[in-house]
């Protein structure tokens, strides 16, 4: 339905309203339908919310905090370009100097598994993973399984929101990997598995701007 269409719908709804109807008045059930649509398909901008590729959602916790890890990270090439040692930079994670500190560190390596490590609904977006950053949605979708509410408040527990912090580093990273070579040397950094996936879908859209190529071409024979 056109944005046209929805926001006539909205305004008879108000002058219905505006006339004396007041809340008892019955609306029409495809108007309430045109008003959930439109709240639904409306997105985060990308600047706000990157997009990632699919397969970053198909990679178990344990990888994911590998890439997350691996991109915390800066291979100061501009020192020496044969040296490829990673080299700490302003955003990594502090290295665990207190008990608090450490805390943190082994409750977000949890909640990175709780949250892509369940089979039956792992996220498939950054907007989905970051809508997990949450306790109550992390009961939601363990709901039934045995001993999900210790693992979600041995993730939670302290002074530390550990939740809010994982969501906003994931956007951090989301942000950089929409640089390819940021991302691949992420998913090299995980092992086989991420770098093959990294390769396929590198190949995929390669193979996508040929056929395109190819289309004009054949479109400006005929």
């Amino acid at each position: 339905m056109s944005d046209n269409t929805s926001r006539t719908a909205r305004l008879r709804q108000l002058l219905r309203r505006g006339s004396g109807g007041g809340a008892g008045t019955p609306i029409d059930e495809s108007e309430q339908a045109s008003a959930s649509d439109m709240v639904e398909e409306k997105r985060p901008p990308k600047r706000v919310c990157p997009r990632l590729p699919d397969w970053v959602f198909t990679l178990s916790g344990s990888e994911l905090q590998k890439m997350l890890d691996y991109s915390g990270k800066d291979l100061g090439s501009g020192v020496n370009r044969g040296d490829r040692r990673p080299v700490p930079v302003a955003d990594t994670i502090p290295p665990a100097l207190t008990v608090t500190d450490y805390l943190a560190h082994r409750q977000r390596s949890v909640a990175i598994r709780l949250i892509m490590d369940c089979a039956e609904n792992k996220p498939g977006s950054v907007l989905e993973f970051v809508q997990r950053c949450d306790a109550d949605e992390l009961r939601r979708v363990w709901a039934g399984t045995k001993g999900a509410d210790a693992l979600i408040t041995t993730a939670t527990a302290g002074p530390i929101p550990v939740l809010a912090l994982l969501a906003a580093e994931l956007l951090d990273r989301a942000h950089r990997w929409q640089d390819l070579g940021e991302l691949g040397r992420a998913a090299e950094s995980v092992g086989y598995r991420a770098n093959q996936l990294f390769r396929d879908y590198v190949h995929a859209d390669e193979m996508d701007a040929r056929k395109a190529a190819w289309g004009r071409e054949a479109h400006h024979r005929c």
